[in-house]
Parts: C-alpha cells; structure tokens; sequence
C-alpha cells in the first residue's frame, strides 16, 4: 500500500504550491506594502472567527489577486486559504504542474506508483475540515467551461453538497479587490476599470498613477447553512444557482457602493438634462408667451445648466481629502463616528439612490461628510450648494467634488427652475448619492430651521414620475464642540449684516480659523429610511411633502448628540444669575445630564467614559480662554470667615447669546419636561388661588 498515491482530479492546477509561489509572493510583498483592508473588512473577518468554515469568493481570475489577498492575510496574522480554485495560474505554477503531471504519469506506467482518484468533493471537504480555507474564482472562463462543457457541477454546488453533511456552517465571503475608486465612466478612458483583474506588473503601475488608494473589502458572509434552510426545493444545483446570483448581486450592489454609477460626461449629462420634454417645452412655452426667441431661450438654458451641473472627479476629492486632513487634523481634536453607520450606508445605496439629508451648523459640515465617504470607501455624494460658495477657488474646487449651485431664489426665473428641477431627477435617475441641507440654510441659533421643501419636493416628483422606483433617505447631523463661524452667527443674532463669501473673507477666515482649536467633531447618521415604505404612513397625498420633511426633522434631532459644550451651557444659562460656583454647576450638569441619559439621547464618549467632573472643566476651561467666562479667586478676597467660600466664575454677559447656540441643539430634548414643569406650576397658581 505504499506505492498507492491520491490523485485529484480538478486541483492540480489550481492548488497552491508554495515553491511554486515563493517568488510571487515576494513580488507582492515588495510592490504591494501599501494595500490594506477596507475599514469594515478586518471587522467582519474577525466576528466570524470560528463561527464556521470559510470560503473566500473572488470577482477576479488571475492568481496574482488572489496572492495579493493571500499575503494581507498574513500581515494580519489571519488564516489564509491553501486552496485556490477557478484562478488562471502564471507560468511558473504551469511549468512546476506540468512537470509534476510527466512524473506521475511516468511514475504510473513504470510502477513506481498506484494513484486512486479522489473527488472534487472529497478533496474540498478535507481542506475544510483541516480548518483551512478556500478561495474561488466567481469570472474564471475555465470554471464555465468545466459547468457547461464537461456537465460537471462547479464548486459552489459542491459545497453546498458539503454543508448538507456538516452541522458547522459553511461562510461564502465575496472578496473584492479595488485598484483605485476611479468610478467608470461612458467616454473613452485609458484607466482600465477600477475592480478589474491585473497582473502584478500592471496592477502595480495602477496603484502608483492612481489618486486614490487600492484596497480589499470583504462583504458580509451568505451562510450556506441558512440558504439551504431557505431553499423550498432542496436541490443543490437550484441552492447553487440561487447563491452565485446572490454573489453577483453583493458584487453589483458594493460595487455600485463604492464606484457610484457609471459617470456620463459633461455633455451627455446636458444631453439629457436640456434635451429632455420638460425642458422643451417650458423654452417653447415662455417662446409662446413672451413672442421671444426660441434661440435665445435654448442658449439662456444652456448658460443655466453650466451654473448649476457638477463636474465630478475623483482625483479633486482624493487631493482634497488630503488636505483637509492635514486642516482638520490641526484645528479638531478628532472627528468619529460609527464605522456601524457607513456598513447600513453600504446595504442602502444596492436598494435604491442614497439622499443624505444632514442638518446645517457649519460650512465644514459637507467637506466633513465628503470626506469620511471617501475614507470609507463609498461614492462621494453629489451635494446642493448655495450659489453664493461659487466664487475663486472655492467654486471650482467644490464643483469637481460634486457640488452643483442652485440660487437662493428661483423668484421671476421660470427657465431655470425646470434646468434645475431636471438636473436633479437625472441624479435620481444616474443613482447618484445627492446630499441636501433641508434647513435650506446653516442655523444661527444651534436649533434645527423649519424645513424647506422645494429640494424634497423634487425628489418625491422624481419618484412618482419614473425616475426612480424608490429614494433611501439618511438623516444626519454633525455635532461640534464649538463651531467655526461662532463670533459671526453671534454678530449677526446681534444685528450685524453677514458677510458676502468672497476669495478675501475666504482667505482671512482661514487664516484665523487655523490659529485655534475647536475640539471634537461627531457625526451621527440614522437608520436609512425607504421612501416608497415612507409613503404608505402619509393619509393625506396633497400635505405628502411637508409630513416628509417633518419626519426627516425629527429623525435628525433625535441623532443630536449631547457633548460636553451642549450639556454645560445648558446649565450654565438655566440660571439667570451671571455667577456659579463649581460645586453648583457639577450639581446642574449632573441634574440635566440623568435626566437626557433617562430620555435616551445620544451621548458622547467623553461625558459616559470621563465623566461630568472633568467634561465641566474641560468646558470651562475653553470659555475661560475665550473670555466668554471670568474667575472671582474667593480666597483673594478679604472674608471674616475661617473658610473661604467657593471660587466664583462669572458668565460675560456679552458672550450669552455666542454660546447659547450649544444650549440649543439639545434644547428640544428638554421640550417634554419643559411642558411638564409649566403645567404644574399652572395647577400650583390656581390651587393657591
């Protein structure tokens, strides 16, 4: 029995042969030292740990993918695969087969050795229960050929065979590996795509050309255990079928996720935008009414659309964000969030477009959210700015970052309503991610603005007229320490005219802005909302639009986080005195502070981590260094008793209405025991009475 060897049917050249592999994996390690994981990735791959077997699917057929893979595996002390199927292999790993085919051959007909078939099946289920890992190829044209030419079951339905007989279930995770984010575009490009196959060599030259870093993600697992469970007819090949459209769709759907649509160019966009019948028919209409030029009208529309169209490019993002890392690096003390939020984001953008609709406290409130989009891997969203940001640099800059202008008042200006109403259900219908501030405006007081609802009512109109099946709305709110523009939203609820934006209060701003620090940023993003489901709760068609905005209203400010500025002032201005003492204020903070933990309202790390004793200093030490509040030293001061009293701080009275803005971004949390306290004192005057 000695002389008897096994001999596999299918793997030979496929398995993985680490002589064979040494020298590419070498190569990898050298011109790949920069590719990691997607954020979420290592995540995911850890909470399944030992939860079951594990199989690897990849969009990608050549094997230097799969060592690209294979060797982040390593760097991150996780298990890697020794078996690699369906992947096109390079020379070496022919020429070191073949010449293991010619010796067992040889060694066959000479009688050196007896070789016993071993089936597909059983060899997968022995590298399964060994505890290793499989990685199969989803796009290899040998896997089809072998399906449709040899009649032969391919390997996902071998494995759905395999998990019949296991109790321990089997984790298909779909691997994808991104070269850069460049999305696809309809114009000619010599960028090859984006989640395409490479070799080493020009997978490598991709990566050093590219803005944008090259990356693996690994999406949440498909258990097969689960699937079979599922299943009503029980046949593998139908459970086969049934879980690589399902693979293909994760693809299609992460894909989507992080790329975005495929982009139109400039003049495809005008194409479909000024071409389209309401466009025409408002030009002839106002042609008709006015007894005016239709010329001039067409020419009018297209000077409209050129205002108000985006040019989005990546690399503008990619270099942006890079910027902007280093300016919020240095002005913030950090910026978090929940990795949790941008996996929801992820599901959301494969059902339908993505509309982001955060409130407005700052101008940095969109670069900050098109920056952690890109950081994480999901298309940037396209996002409704102000015409008054379009001025040199700024303007250039954002409308390569997506941002498309739309002016303040459409008042007299029936043309470009219809242009900008267009444009943007063509977004809906290109499933571009849209970011929109239904405040219309950034807020003054800290409180959330009434509504606007023309953005909204497009978009609804967008659905009811085809554009698109059904909207996910993403209610968001980015809380700050302190904001930017404190002293000019403090100037103007005192009176003062705002400034127009231009390139001198650009550049001065910044100047200022850069020379202090203004603490933590958190963003905070809701669970994503369908439209279509929405809709269903609205009775009354006609108000539809109006009870959308009031809902997403309060979807946001039930998000608003309380940070130690908010919790603080809050208690600082309960009282109409100027003075406090450290002792009162802990008593206050602490007061308020049970009272939102009770209403479950979002709290920041510091205030449950920390702790209110040091979250009040903190607080009091920034408004001290601002002069918003004085000390009185009381043991400076001359006192007949043997104990000197508290240290006394006094609020400058001019500085009340600077931070009251952070009292009211939680103020709406106080609402129901405000409402309360009235009714008792009421029932108290008239029992008195």
């Amino acid at each position: 029995m000695d002389n008897i060897k096994e001999k596999y049917t299918s793997y030979i050249m496929s398995g993985i042969r680490r002589p064979a592999a040494f020298l590419v994996e070498c190569l990898v390690r050298l011109l790949f030292r920069k590719i990691a994981f997607e954020k979420t990735s290592l995540e995911t791959l850890k909470n399944y740990a030992g939860k079951g077997k594990i199989v690897f699917a990849s969009s990608q057929s050549l094997t230097s993918s799969f060592f690209l893979f294979a060797n982040l595996l390593r760097k991150h002390e996780l298990p890697v695969p020794t078996l690699a199927l369906g992947f096109r292999p390079y020379a070496l790993q022919v020429l070191v087969v073949s010449m293991e085919k010619f010796y067992n051959r040889a060694a066959s007909l000479l009688g050196i050795h007896k070789y016993i078939e071993v089936s597909d099946e059983e060899y997968m289920e022995r590298v399964l229960n060994n505890g290793a890992g499989i990685a199969i190829s989803l796009l290899s044209r040998s896997l089809l050929l072998r399906r449709y030419i040899d009649i032969k079951a391919d390997f996902i339905q071998n494995l759905v065979d395999l998990q019949k007989k296991s109790e321990e279930p089997i984790f298909i995770f779909h691997q994808m590996m991104f070269w850069n984010q460049n999305p696809e575009r309809t114009e000619p490009n010599v960028s090859p795509k984006a989640a395409g196959d490479r070799g080493l060599l020009f997978g490598f030259f991709t990566t050093k050309r590219s803005l944008s870093p090259a990356f693996i993600h690994i999406c949440d697992p498909i258990n097969l255990k689960e699937e079979i469970r599922k299943s009503k007819s029980g046949d593998s090949a139908a459970i086969s079928s049934a879980v690589r459209d399902k693979l293909s769709d994760i693809y299609n759907n992460e894909k989507r996720a992080v790329l975005g649509p495929v982009v139109k160019s400039r003049y495809e966009m005008m194409e479909k935008v000024l071409l389209h019948k309401n466009v025409i028919d408002e030009i002839e209409r106002l042609a008709a009414l006015k007894n005016g030029s239709e010329k001039k009208l067409r020419k009018r529309a297209f000077k409209y659309f050129n205002e108000i169209s985006a040019d989005f490019s990546i690399n503008y993002i990619s270099i942006a964000n890079k910027f902007l890392g280093f300016v919020f690096r240095k002005i913030f003390d950090g910026i978090s969030f929940n990795m949790d939020d941008f996996r929801t984001l992820r599901e959301a953008s494969g059902k339908a477009p993505i509309i982001i609709v955060p409130s407005h406290k700052s101008h940095v409130d969109y670069l900050i959210i098109t920056c952690l989009f890109y950081q994480n891997k999901i298309m940037s969203p396209h996002v409704v700015a102000g015409i008054n940001l379009n001025f040199f640099p700024v303007g250039h800059i954002l409308h390569h970052a997506g941002a498309f202008y739309m002016r303040r008042s459409f008042r007299g200006l029936d043309l470009y309503a219809v242009v900008f109403k267009q444009y943007v259900k063509t977004l809906v219908s290109e499933r571009y991610p849209i970011e929109f501030f239904i405040e219309g405006g950034r807020t003054r007081t800290g409180k959330l603005l009434f509504p606007k609802l023309g953005i909204l009512k497009y978009l609804v109109e967008s659905v009811d007229e085809g554009y698109s099946d059904d909207l996910m709305f993403v209610p968001a709110t980015i809380n700050y320490d302190r904001v930017l523009e404190e002293n000019s939203y403090s100037s103007e609820l005192k009176g003062k005219e705002k400034k127009k934006e231009s390139t001198v209060t650009f550049v001065n701003s910044s100047r200022s802005m850069l020379k202090r620090n203004y603490g933590k940023v958190r963003l905070s993003i809701n669970t994503p909302i369908s439209f279509k489901e929405l809709r269903k709760q609205f009775k009354d068609k006609s108000s539809e639009t109006e009870d959308l905005a009031m809902f997403l209203a309060r979807r946001i400010n039930e998000i608003t986080m309380v940070t130690p500025f908010s919790l603080v002032t809050t208690a600082i201005l309960f009282s109409g005195s100027r003075g406090f003492s450290l002792p009162i204020l802990f008593e206050r903070v602490q007061r308020l502070y049970d009272y939102l933990s009770f209403q479950k309202a979002p709290m920041a790390s510091m205030l449950t981590d920390e702790g209110i004793e040091k979250s009040v200093q903190h607080v009091i030490e920034s408004y001290k260094n601002d002069s918003i509040i004085g000390l009185i030293k009381m043991s400076e001061v001359q006192t007949l008793s043997e104990k000197a009293p508290d240290d006394i701080f006094l609020l400058n009275e001019n500085e009340r209405i600077r931070i009251s803005f952070y009292r009211n971004t939680i103020i709406h949390y106080l609402i129901p025991v405000s409402f309360m306290s009235i009714s008792l004192l009421c029932a108290e005057n008239e029992t008195s009475v």
